[in-house]
């Protein structure tokens, strides 16, 4: 969640941090009254709409500039007049700008000097860390570019916060004059104590100043705040403006859809947002343009999918409609069954066209049709067809029939042998899994619901036992991993139970933890026995070798029936694209080793990297595929190291190329924060380490085969 800057500036005024004194107006009427709380002189005019570059922008009725400098509090009044309820359009807004709601006066401050200051989150570390510069007011990342030696970085641990000695080091770095230096202190503590008191995702100064006095201010400001922790901050949350924001994204919060309006023509309705930023992609890789980025989760239901086709078919610029399924943990009928409810309500007059597949995908399929509303029609996912790999005569890794060999082919971290408990299991969501699992054949061995022990998880012939504490269940069971079903404020401390019980691993489904908590845990996990996967993660599954892969172990929400005992590792951010690989792997006869989930957040337990090596020293996983996203640098790190260490063949997707710079895509973490974070650019060091790039997501399988083919390795 963003906030205007006369609104952060309020904040800093709270904790201490020193700003110049500024009055914020909506309307005409209130000018006169917000000046004459100003001192007389020159009054800066800010307009105070979400997006940056304001002051070079031009207003759509020509007028230039969204802050101006004026000399006089007539001539503030004036300014103000002309950017009040007129549209701003900057580098950031777009051709059709951003209406000026909010105008903001400050007073002139008197600069000697100009810095940069922010406090972000590291994602390669999982702490904060405090980036500065001595050249403030110009764009960080060209600095970065051009002269990263004059960009300072100091990285906090979140066990003991910010030290003296790091203050000390910036405030040298940065060149201070002895006066200078205890107001910077004072502004620099002060500054991380809100940071970490708010669950802000970041806190930007640019520029920070020092001005006449050797005082150090912060003359501008940019804050947002991390989402899945507002529901601890009402203060917080009452700064929202939505005024920014776009009506449809606002309705589709209302039925937790995950909603962004893009430029397009092309609406897209997709369950899981690695999928939905694929649809987006292939749909521009084909010609067309994405209207919409719209995930409508694993788990909605037909209210939801009607919901979501009103907002889609209430955007005046949508031409065609791509609905794009893959039924891992989602009903494929209710899909089916929203959209000819949608259909009845509303009607249709544009070209539609459905692609399902996965669970209840016969029943989806043929959705009771009326005479008002046809059955939409099924097809399949856009793919090129291929012809078969021919493959040259290899000698095998083991001298048993290959059918001996898929019926010992070892897992990672997990096999069907292992023993699990589930946390939360008495809930709907973790007691619904509890039971696909069990069904799969998994050994799930006990369940963990606080103030429940001594009762019983039944379903059909099993009867699990439940326990008040995760070491009272791993201790009287033999459990040694647990799946985590907790919903997000308490599964920070479910995770710390499991490393206090000394499980071997945690398996963290929970999405929509705050960051701050997992910066925690992460930091607590550190030198203790217990792996962490996930949060926000779809989980594992090693297959089984009965029908359908049953008999294996399934820990999560990843779909088990897709599965074939077999050689190739598939680790991926994303859940429905995991499924997409896992499924088209199986379609063409090659099975899995193991399927590992990392989740999409920015703070998570197991990386790209941690997963490929042990998937390298697997003797039995003769194949990799690797997805990834926008954001962070987890797959350009894995990249390298594949490229230096991995023999096996290697094929990788990167799922974003379309998204817009700036705006989250459905998981916390898929969110392009500077250049190496992008699409192509991870496409480019895929490329350049040797690894097989599938151009779509259809493609990903064959992308393998082709990788195999070439260092001839046999998968199936």
């Amino acid at each position: 969640m963003n906030i205007h800057e006369y609104q952060a500036k309020t904040l800093f005024e709270r904790f201490g941090v020193y700003t110049s004194k500024g009055v914020a107006v909506k309307s005409g009427d209130e000018i006169d009254s917000a000046l004459a709380k100003l001192p007389d002189g020159a009054i800066v005019v800010k307009s105070q709409i979400h997006a940056g570059g304001r002051g070079k922008g031009t207003f759509t009725d020509g007028f230039k500039g969204g802050v101006k400098v004026c000399k006089s509090k007539a001539d503030a009044k004036f300014t103000a007049g002309k950017m009040l309820g007129n549209t701003l359009v900057t580098a950031q807004t777009g051709p059709a700008g951003r209406k000026v709601q909010t105008v903001y006066f400050t007073t002139v401050s008197s600069i000697k000097k100009e810095y940069y200051l922010a406090i972000l989150l590291d994602r390669a570390t999982s702490r904060p860390v405090i980036v500065a510069s001595t050249e403030g007011g110009v764009e960080i990342e060209k600095v970065a570019h051009e002269t990263p030696e004059r960009i300072f970085k100091v990285f906090i641990d979140p066990a003991y916060g910010l030290a003296e000695y790091q203050v000390r080091q910036l405030i040298f770095q940065l060149g201070f004059n002895p006066t200078e230096q205890k107001h910077a202190a004072k502004l620099i503590r002060n500054l991380y104590t809100m940071f970490w008191e708010t669950d802000a995702s970041m806190v930007e100064i640019n520029p920070l100043v020092t001005v006449e006095g050797d005082l150090v201010e912060a003359l501008d400001a940019k804050v947002s705040f991390d989402d899945n922790a507002l529901f601890r901050h009402s203060e917080i949350v009452a700064l929202r403006d939505l005024n920014e924001e776009d009506s449809k994204e606002i309705e589709a919060s209302k039925f937790n859809l995950s909603y962004i309006a893009l430029d397009g023509n092309i609406a897209c309705l997709v369950n899981g947002a690695g999928l939905a930023m694929s649809t987006m992609d292939i749909i521009k890789h084909f010609g067309g343009n994405p209207a919409n980025f719209l995930d409508v989760g694993g788990g909605a239901s037909k209210d939801q999918v009607v919901a979501a086709f009103k907002i889609i078919l209430g955007d005046p610029n949508v031409k065609g409609i791509f609905v794009n399924i893959f039924g891992g943990i989602m009903d494929c009928n209710v899909i089916a069954s929203g959209i000819v409810e949608a259909v009845k309500e509303v009607g249709l007059k544009l070209p539609l066209v459905v692609r399902l597949e996965g669970n209840n995908v016969v029943a989806g399929k043929r959705p009771s049709p009326t005479p008002d509303s046809p059955s939409p029609p099924a097809t399949p996912w856009p793919m090129r067809p291929r012809k078969s790999c021919t493959w040259s005569t290899t000698t095998p890794r083991h001298s048993e029939p290959l059918t001996e060999q898929l019926l010992i082919t070892m897992a990672i971290l997990i096999t069907p042998e292992t023993k699990i408990l589930v946390q939360g299991i008495t809930g709907d969501f973790g007691g619904r899994h509890a039971r696909l699992s069990l069904d799969y054949g998994t050994k799930v061995v006990a369940g963990v619901t606080p103030g429940k022990g001594g009762q019983f998880f039944e379903h059909g012939s099993h009867k699990v036992p439940i326990f008040n504490t995760v070491a009272e269940a791993a201790a009287k069971t033999g459990a040694t991993v647990s799946a985590i079903f907790v919903p997000p404020p308490f599964a920070a401390d479910a995770i710390l139970e499991c490393v206090d019980a000394n499980l071997d691993l945690a398996v963290a489904i929970t999405e929509g933890i705050p960051v701050k908590d997992m910066v925690r845990v992460k930091r607590a996990m550190q030198g203790k026995r217990t792996r962490l996967v996930g949060p926000n993660c779809p989980g594992m599954v090693s297959p089984g070798s009965g029908k359908d892969s049953l008999g294996g172990c399934r820990i999560g929400i990843a779909p088990g029936y897709i599965n074939k005992k077999g050689h190739v590792g598939v680790v991926s951010r994303s859940g429905t694209l995991t499924y997409e690989a896992v499924y088209q792997l199986t379609v063409k006869g090659i099975g899995q080793s193991t399927t590992v989930g990392i989740g999409g957040d920015p703070v998570n337990g197991t990386s790209h990297l941690d997963v490929i090596k042990l998937f390298n020293e697997d003797p039995d996983t003769h194949g990799i595929i690797m997805i990834g996203e926008i954001g962070g640098n987890a797959e350009v790190e894995a990249a390298r190291w594949i490229k230096a260490n991995c023999k096996k063949p290697v094929a990788g997707f990167i799922a974003g190329a379309t998204a817009p710079a700036g705006r989250r895509m459905g998981h916390a973490g898929a969110i392009v924060g500077g250049a190496e974070d992008t699409a192509a650019a991870k496409i480019a060091v895929f490329k350049e380490c040797g690894i097989e790039v599938a151009v779509t997501p259809s493609d990903m399988a064959d992308a393998l085969l082709r990788s195999a083919k070439a260092k001839g390795v046999k998968l199936s």
